[in-house]
């Protein structure tokens, strides 16, 4: 039985009730505005999966909420258009993944050949999702 308390992995997201994911400690603090950076490292987080909700984290309490715009970065889930960053540690675009296909790269080694993706190391504190 969970209590408050307890950790899980699987809490919903209090405003569209879609299953969160865990984040990285890290994570949160490292990509909320400043003025927010102190609550975020007050209790753990998780990220909010639904394309359509304006929430990105939530805390294990569900009352501290960061909405896209408490945020340094879009979320490429929850933003569309080819300048949306997908590869955040390396500057790669989905319109740079998109071009890379057209140009011929068909396997992900290619696309990520083709455009750099996953060469950063940095997902931790620079992707949204915390990998």
């Amino acid at each position: 039985m969970y209590c408050n308390n307890s950790t899980r992995d699987d809490l919903r997201c209090p405003r569209c009730g879609a299953v969160g994911r865990k984040v990285p400690a890290e994570t949160v603090p490292a990509l909320v505005l400043p003025a927010y950076r102190q609550l975020a490292r007050s209790e753990s987080f998780f990220l909010c999966r639904s394309s359509h909700c304006p929430i990105v984290y939530f805390g294990e309490n569900r009352q501290t909420q960061f909405s896209r715009h408490s945020v340094s970065v879009p979320v490429w889930f929850k933003e569309t258009g080819d300048d949306v960053l997908i590869c955040y540690c390396s500057g790669v675009t989905r319109g740079d993944i998109r071009r890379s296909v057209l140009q011929g790269a068909r396997t992900p080694a290619e696309v990520k050949k083709a455009t750099g993706a996953g060469d950063g190391g940095q997902c931790l504190t620079k992707n949204p999702a915390g990998a």
